[in-house]
């Protein structure tokens, strides 16, 4: 309803995929894309993995690996999943302008200089093949597996 939408737009969580079942509630799976061997996932996501948890899963697709059967990678429980692989942080900030009335005369430019908080921070968490290869069934055994948790 329009609550939950508010809730999702204030705090910016929108899932890329949401499965409803009918018995179960709501199923979160965040979809990344992987070629650099870097997952990027932002303090929102990973709040809304922490609030959802073993309804929110992750799929990382590896366009052009070399088996391709293994291009496609479930993450069941992410925050276990992830949290061994080495990590750094990157903060991100939004350009906005800000027009002041006031006026100026010359070109010194005012002072204090602004300063903006970040209004975002992602965790970029390094993922090797080995990494996958351990975590990677068939796509079609993926699929089941999620057929099953759904059961």
């Amino acid at each position: 309803g329009l609550a939950s939408r508010f809730d999702r737009y204030r705090f910016n969580r929108e899932s890329d995929i949401v499965l409803s079942h009918p018995n179960f509630g709501k199923y979160h799976i965040e979809v990344k894309h992987v070629e650099a061997g870097e997952i990027f996932w932002s303090e929102r996501e990973v709040s809304k993995a922490k609030d959802h948890k073993g309804k929110y899963w992750m799929v990382v697709v590896r366009p052009g690996y070399k088996e391709r059967d293994q291009n496609v990678i479930w993450l069941w429980n992410p925050l276990e999943d992830l949290i061994n692989l080495p990590r750094r942080s990157r903060w991100v900030w939004r350009g906005e302008t800000d027009d002041l009335d006031a006026e100026i005369s010359g070109w010194g430019v005012p002072s204090p200089r602004k300063k903006q908080e970040a209004t975002n921070f992602a965790f970029v968490i390094k993922v090797s093949d080995d990494f996958f290869d351990s975590h990677c069934p068939s796509i079609s055994k993926g699929l089941m597996s999620l057929k099953e948790k759904l059961n």
